[in-house]
């Protein structure tokens, strides 16, 4: 499969500084997200009355999503919002009593390199990787960076052996399968859903959350109960 040959091989490459020009490609697809610092400090959503309307808070999926979790999160670590929201999740899980899994976006080639760094971690700690990792390498990618091509793959290693992981570098054939079956879901996700803004939630495998029409996290959280129950 091409996205399997390409993400093998990829490896190899994965810290290029050219990197940073797939990034601001992907840009592009990330359209206008609500203002997440806001809902940082709201604590109060809308009127308990108020039932959330498909086609205003909520669409539903084209077509529903097999093997999917109750809440999906698709995020990249290349989308500064998706950075934000790390610190929000756990709230959202307490308000919804609800665990919320994760999905790395496979929007292009600058998406899918992160993707494999991700799936690395992932398939190494029972499909959660610490908050300390994700922290760790959402700064590796986000914070501008004049090292060289040697010293930006010295520094990914390094994020990886602190977390008591493999490297992307260090797989075994078996372990980059198990990764590339993780994108191979991911990927079969984005087009199923057809997703061209993150971060997203999807719900129930049938229902993608209007997060731009909410104005808090209680808010989110009132319609991701409204859904799981339907």
């Amino acid at each position: 499969m091409e996205l399997k040959l390409f993400i093998i091989d990829s490896t190899s490459t994965i810290v290029r500084p050219s990197f940073y020009q797939d990034l601001r490609i992907m840009k592009h697809l990330l359209k206008p997200f609500i203002v997440i610092f806001s809902m940082l400090i709201m604590v109060t959503g809308c009127n308990g009355a108020d039932v959330p309307k498909q086609g205003t808070h909520y669409t539903v999926l084209p077509k529903e999503i097999t093997n999917a979790p109750q809440v999906l999160e698709v995020f990249s670590f290349g989308c500064g919002h998706c950075r934000t929201m790390e610190t929000i999740i756990p709230e959202m899980e307490k308000q919804t009593n609800t665990k919320i899994e994760k999905m790395h976006a496979t929007f292009d080639r600058g998406s899918q390199m992160l993707a494999f760094m991700y799936y690395t971690a992932v398939i190494q700690s029972d499909d959660k990787p610490s908050a300390k990792f994700m922290e760790d390498l959402f700064g590796y990618i986000q914070v501008p960076s004049e090292s060289t091509e040697a010293e930006r793959k010295a520094q990914l290693e390094k994020i990886y052996k602190n977390n008591n992981l493999k490297t992307p570098y260090a797989l075994s054939d078996d372990e980059k399968n198990a990764v590339v079956a993780k994108m191979e879901y991911a990927d079969k996700v984005m087009q199923e859903s057809q997703l061209n803004a993150i971060p997203a939630f999807i719900v129930s495998g049938k229902y993608l959350v209007n997060t731009s029409a909410h104005d808090s996290i209680e808010d989110i959280s009132t319609t991701m109960r409204h859904l799981l129950k339907l």
